[in-house]
């Protein structure tokens, strides 16, 4: 569950959503790419450790995985590089 402008200013970093993201409600810094074996073995190691913190309210980081995740990256390292004069 995502709100209007996604990511909106973002120039660095990943964003994972635990679920399908429209694209008109990303901002326009931001596109979205296949999350591959590398991002998988990831999410698995940071939801695990998640859930571990977070014992008391049951979660389990298999359940949380079985669903489809998106991924986030900026399109750009300087997004803003253009509106400034040097």
């Amino acid at each position: 569950m995502v709100g209007d402008y996604l990511a909106t200013g973002m120039h660095g970093g990943i964003i994972y959503i635990r679920s399908e993201v429209d694209p008109y409600l990303m901002g326009k810094e931001v596109g979205q790419v296949e999350v591959t074996e590398k991002d998988s073995a990831l999410l698995e190691n940071l939801l695990e450790d998640y859930c571990k913190d977070f014992s008391r309210y049951g979660l389990d980081p298999q359940e949380i995985l079985n669903h489809t995740f998106v991924k986030l990256i900026p399109v750009s390292s300087r997004p803003y590089g253009k509106v400034y004069a040097y």
